[in-house]
């Protein structure tokens, strides 16, 4: 070793070099790092051609640095570079194992081995990759790994403002140190981390406003990294609104992740770009009229829809669609991995349609207990990814004549207790079919219950009847035009009456009192100081 002074400039000690039996070799000009299995070492060139040829490994199977630190050390960092490891180990009483982005399995793979020889073994493990994308990335993977085995594991990084571990020992020794004994004592920087994220959340905001104004308010500013639960009876349209949600996201630039179980990506899409066509002030086509192409009567109809579809196009790659069932824990893998990959992107929306018909996490087992599993990993995932989850779930049929509630979710309990936010979607005014008895006994008139169904459009109302950290109550009114797939939201509650009650009285022959007293039962005052025009 007084050969060379590359340790020195490392910032590696003698006495580390002799410990860890570090040696150089005048014939290749490279400093030799023995790993201590089976005569297994590395060689770092001094002056290597191209970067690329910096390390030169024997031939064989892939092995981590000091991997033994992780049976025989109660604190064990994991870095990518040796020398990174070495500085830790240098400047600290702790273990640090070495191992490259794209080799973190060796890591699970030791562990597993080491905790079949001894059950006992669960070291404090603190990630602390590279301060760039890769090692961000390998940071959150590895985490997510170990951390369903079992270990405990945190991302802390000690390399502090630079690249990595060895460059901050490199360009301040002192300040190395006191990091280094800081993450030590604390390795889940609990409170700075607190405290960063509360200033992150004041810098740039987390809600994501859902392009409904109304809900908007209601919801503190939008969607938030929270598992909302939105339950409704048969032809309300709530895979329907939570594309209208979906379409405004992607409008806006934000990825959504939809896993529609009920119906395929054509007919998705076809409901995406009917919405499009009565958001238009051009021709309204239905559903099944994009479908099978009516638009092609014409020239003027094709153009017009050529239009739509271009505009469309331009924020598509943005929903990402998937229409084939799984499982909650495939959905976690699938928006991870995306995450993982695209860690500068904004956090995306994920959607499930619906709860009650995700696969099973286990084999043979109860209807509730399904439900019970999928929520506890879609909740996780909202904590872990930090990213709003929106789930529709089905109702029980008794709520197609009662104020929807908690006892209205199907295997209501799981449901109840982990989302953090529940919506229930109802007809408004549900007065005009229902009646109460004196006996408390509720009595539908389905004629007119029916008859509310095909109104266009319909008058919708949504309670709010959970909100963990928020206001709960609420009621927000929406029309929602089943023939376009279009909800348009309503600010208050006698513009949601508008519908089909003002038409009936305003075309009778038996108004029953005057035109002028209907035109102010059924109207909204939108007159204001400073444009009493309007």
């Amino acid at each position: 070793m007084n050969q060379t002074d590359y340790l020195q400039k490392r910032g590696i000690t003698q006495t580390t070099a002799e410990i860890f039996n570090l040696g150089y070799s005048p014939l290749t000009n490279s400093i030799i790092i023995p790993y201590g299995q089976d005569g297994y070492y590395v060689q770092r060139a001094l002056n290597p051609i191209e970067k690329r040829d910096r390390y030169r490994f024997p031939i064989g199977q892939a092995r981590a640095y000091n991997i033994e630190a992780l049976a025989k050390c109660k604190t064990v960092f994991i870095v990518e570079g040796q020398f990174d490891a070495l500085s830790i180990m240098q400047e600290s009483d702790v273990g640090a194992v070495a191992t490259s982005t794209s080799q973190t399995r060796l890591i699970v793979k030791a562990l597993q081995k080491f905790k079949e020889q001894d059950p006992t073994i669960n070291p404090t493990i603190i990630l602390s990759m590279d301060n760039d994308r890769a090692g961000q990335k390998a940071n959150r993977a590895l985490q997510r790994d170990l951390e369903a085995l079992g270990f405990t594991c945190y991302v802390n990084p000690v390399n502090g403002d630079y690249k990595d571990a060895n460059e901050f020992l490199v360009k301040d020794r002192e300040g190395f140190r006191q990091k280094l004994q800081h993450v030590i004592n604390q390795p889940d920087n609990w409170l700075d981390n607190y405290y960063a994220d509360i200033k992150k959340r004041h810098d740039y905001p987390d809600n994501i406003p859902t392009g409904f104004k109304n809900l908007d308010d209601e919801l503190d500013g939008g969607l938030q990294p929270k598992l909302y639960v939105l339950g409704a009876v048969s032809s309300l349209g709530k895979t329907t609104f939570a594309l209208n949600i979906a379409d405004n996201l992607a409008k806006q630039g934000r990825h959504v992740f939809f896993f529609s179980m009920e119906s395929s990506k054509r007919e998705v899409t076809d409901k995406l770009l009917s919405r499009a066509s009565c958001l238009s002030n051009g021709h309204k086509w239905t559903q099944l009229q994009v479908s099978r192409g009516a638009w092609l009567n014409n020239a003027e109809d094709k153009e017009e829809f050529d239009g739509l579809f271009k505009a469309f196009s331009r924020y598509q790659h943005f929903l990402h669609i998937y229409d084939n069932r799984v499982k909650a824990s495939q959905v976690k893998d699938l928006v991870n991995g995306w995450l993982d990959n695209h860690p500068d992107e904004k956090k995306p929306l994920v959607v499930v349609d619906y709860l009650q018909i995700l696969q099973a996490e286990q084999d043979n087992v109860t209807d509730k207990a399904k439900v019970t599993d999928s929520v506890s990993v879609l909740s996780e995932l909202t904590k872990q990814a930090e990213v709003p989850v929106l789930v529709i779930s089905s109702l029980n049929r008794a709520s197609y004549w009662q104020d929807v509630s908690f006892e209205s979710f199907k295997e209501s309990g799981e449901i109840e207790y982990s989302a953090d936010v529940m919506l229930g979607l109802e007809f408004a005014h549900r007065e005009e079919y229902i009646t109460v008895k004196g006996n408390g006994h509720v009595e539908l008139n389905k004629d007119k219950f029916d008859q509310r169904k095909q109104e266009v459009p319909r008058r919708v109302e949504m309670v709010i009847l959970k909100n963990r950290t928020g206001k709960t109550g609420g009621h927000i009114f929406f029309k929602y035009n089943a023939k376009y797939n279009n909800y348009q939201a309503c600010c208050t509650e006698k513009e949601a009456a508008i519908a089909s009650s003002f038409n009936k009285l305003f075309h009778s022959k038996e108004v029953g009192k005057p035109i002028e007293a209907a035109v102010r039962d059924y109207t909204v005052d939108l007159v204001t100081e400073k444009k009493p025009d309007k």
